[in-house]
């Protein structure tokens, strides 16, 4: 495949940028920001790839245990969407769909398809370098979201970074659910795998290996994560930790905004405070996604806690909120 490509994957505090959506009438504009916040070091890592074989697509990954994973992922997830078997057909059956007309199920459910098959392919290839260098922890959360012909939006994620969706001045919903291991289908295939499942930070679920104990004893330092679901995760995937996202996907034939944040943004601002907060700063002229991450920044403040927060929004300005 071939096809002009403009990608951003920087760790810069603000970027801004306007995109027209060849073809399809419809303005799209998309901006991001990020901040190490009062951590020592920056984990969070993000792409905005406003041409990406005529798709726009977001992502933000959350590292744990350093920033290996999540700069992995920021790295190589283009070029495993790119590869992707999904991806490819998705491509090819769009060039069958006259612009200005609905894509059909059948196609639509290639672009979900291409998000998870893209994640799958990039952990495999991120546990395969952690194996060279015994890194057998280091993870990151991901929501990545794609825009075909300024409508079809698809989204797939793994652990407690989110996507929230809104349209302008009427509804705003999270459509991702934070994969906990205490969650009853979480904890299930946990346990079955030989894992479990303990409280600790005030309460919080943590999956933790069944080998946890005997390492300890050993003299290493084995680790425990607060998701369920990551990239990376080395030596907790063999103990229930997964690479399966869930895929989620709606055509938005009205004015609408994306934020995916990781979760040092949810952990202090609502849904409905991100959104309305991304169009207040559009309309005032300013970054909407540099808004919310000093938003996050003094939430965390407000609470005494720390952690770096990252935000990517994208606008799309069309002709309404479809459920289908």
């Amino acid at each position: 495949m071939s096809s002009k490509q403009n990608q951003s994957t920087t760790g810069e505090r603000d970027m801004q940028s306007f995109n027209c959506v060849l073809g399809s009438g419809k303005s799209v504009s998309t901006c991001a920001s990020t901040s190490l916040g009062t951590r020592k070091s920056q984990e969070d890592r993000l792409v905005l790839c406003e041409q990406f074989f005529g798709h726009v697509v977001l992502a933000v990954f959350d590292g744990t245990v350093g920033d290996f994973a999540s700069h992995f992922c920021q790295a190589n997830f283009l070029h495993f969407l790119g590869a992707s078997a999904s991806f490819q057909q998705l491509c090819k059956s769009l060039e069958d769909v006259p612009e200005g007309d609905d894509i059909p199920s059948t196609v639509a459910a290639l672009a979900g398809a291409s998000l998870a098959e893209a994640l799958k392919a990039t952990d495999v290839a991120l546990v395969d370098e952690c194996a060279k260098i015994n890194n057998n922890y280091a993870s990151s959360t991901a929501i990545v979201a794609m825009v075909t012909r300024g409508s079809l939006v698809s989204a797939a994620h793994l652990g407690d970074s989110r996507l929230a969706i809104g349209t302008n001045g009427q509804s705003a919903a999270f459509v991702t659910t934070d994969h906990k291991a205490d969650t009853p289908a979480e904890r299930e295939r946990i346990e079955a795998s030989g894992g479990s499942v303990v409280y600790l930070h005030k309460g919080k679920p943590f999956i933790r290996g069944g080998d946890f104990t005997a390492r300890q004893a050993q003299g290493d330092r084995p680790m425990q994560l607060n998701y369920s679901r990551a990239m990376g995760g080395k030596d907790l995937k063999m103990f229930g930790l997964s690479r399966e996202a869930d895929v989620w996907q709606r055509m938005l034939t009205e004015e609408f905004v994306l934020v995916l944040g990781s979760d040092g943004l949810w952990d202090t601002i609502s849904c409905n405070n991100a959104i309305h907060g991304a169009l207040q700063a559009r309309q005032q002229g300013t970054n909407p996604a540099q808004f919310l991450v000093d938003m996050g920044l003094r939430g965390l403040a407000q609470r005494g806690s720390s952690d770096n927060v990252t935000v990517v929004c994208c606008f799309l300005d069309g002709a309404c909120y479809s459920s289908r």
